[in-house]
């Protein structure tokens, strides 16, 4: 599948950790987040990139221009400043042609880490697995479970709390946000996905759904700790204890 095109999605903002720049320019240990993406994802021999873009643009199309031994092209979302969500900015690369619709693509964005770099080659291999055998036309890979961020109790028959825990790790497949989709999915977005709605629109609240009731979705996991979410000062000073540069070889 060497024809697949990397659609990565960074055109959100990086106000809530401490920058007035797009998050994929936050720095992680001297590293910038959009490099992380980009260095693993070449290190699985993807070189056509569509960069979905959108708050201050300019900046992350200026710093891009140093990776010239890849093949780029651009989408930046019509409402730059507004919230648009992933979906709907999925659905305008579409129409603009950023996307090539003859093409898979592997979904994925800057704003977390997956620690093993060559676990896209992995993913790639078993949605293409899943397609020969059940006709999937979609994978997503998942974590096998996640910290629940609040503390639960059971209760009795009396609403008496007998048990509590704070935090728990939930052993539930949980979506990180990556994903293979194959052309078919892109008439679909077209069909589901309205850019005049005025809400903003996720891939997650719209063509998701309905590949799962349709069991035309992949599923593909991958252990809880390699999956490094960025989207809290919290989150960002716990990646920054273990995320090192040896994580990734620079490539360009």
């Amino acid at each position: 599948m060497n024809n697949i095109q990397a659609v990565i999605l960074a055109g959100g903002k990086g106000k809530r950790l401490g920058i007035d720049a797009p998050k994929c320019m936050l720095d992680l240990n001297g590293k910038k987040l959009i490099d992380i993406c980009i260095d693993n994802l070449l290190l699985n021999n993807i070189s056509e990139y569509v960069f979905l873009l959108g708050y201050k643009y300019e900046i992350v199309q200026e710093y891009l221009v140093k990776y010239n031994n890849i093949k780029k092209r651009y989408s930046i979302d019509r409402a730059k400043s507004e919230e648009w969500g992933k979906g709907k900015a999925f659905r305008y690369s579409l129409d603009n042609d950023a996307i090539d619709k003859n093409k898979p693509s592997l979904i994925t964005f800057p704003d977390d880490i997956i620690s093993d770099p060559f676990v896209y080659e992995r993913f790639i291999e078993s949605h293409m697995q899943a397609k020969k055998r059940y006709g999937v036309i979609a994978s997503m890979m998942l974590v096998l479970g996640t910290r629940y961020p609040y503390g639960v109790a059971k209760l009795d028959e009396n609403n008496l709390i007998y048990e509590f825990e704070e935090k728990p790790f939930l052993t539930i497949p949980t979506n990180i946000g990556i994903y293979i989709f194959e052309p078919a999915v892109y008439s679909l977005a077209m069909d589901v996905i309205k850019l005049e709605e005025p809400k903003p629109l996720e891939l997650e609240n719209t063509i998701i759904p309905i590949l799962a009731r349709e069991k035309k979705l992949n599923g593909f996991t991958i252990d809880a700790d390699k999956w490094i979410p960025i989207n809290t000062i919290k989150e960002y000073e716990e990646a920054q204890k273990r995320f090192t540069i040896s994580h990734v070889t620079k490539t360009f």
